[in-house]
Formats: C-alpha cells, structure tokens, sequence
C-alpha cells in the first residue's frame, strides 16, 4: 500500500502488492477537489476490492 498517495502526500510503502482504487485526479490548482467525491462511492469500491480478493482466494 502507499498510504497518503491519493492526497499528494509521500509516506512509507506497506507490503509487497497493492491495488489503487482511484476517484478523482489530483489537480495542483485546487485541493477542493477531493471534497467533491462522496464517502459511500469510496466504501463502495473498498467493497468490490475485498470482494474481489475474497473470490480470488
């Protein structure tokens, strides 16, 4: 995982694989864009990811 990736921020890298889950790009000009993307949309993909993983397994 690279935590803090989706909001610019440069911290420690966990584990050996991670997946992205991407909602919105990141634009220098403005910061307000990541306030525009709703918690249940972000909750909802988390969902299909472990979905996804558990199906694998």
């Amino acid at each position: 995982m690279h935590p803090g990736k989706g909001v610019g921020k440069k911290l420690p890298s966990v584990g050996n694989i991670s997946i992205v889950g991407i909602v919105d790009s990141l634009k220098n000009d403005t910061n307000i864009a990541l306030h525009n993307i709703r918690l249940s949309f972000v909750m909802e993909m988390a969902e299909v990811i472990v979905d996804s993983l558990i199906q694998s397994l």
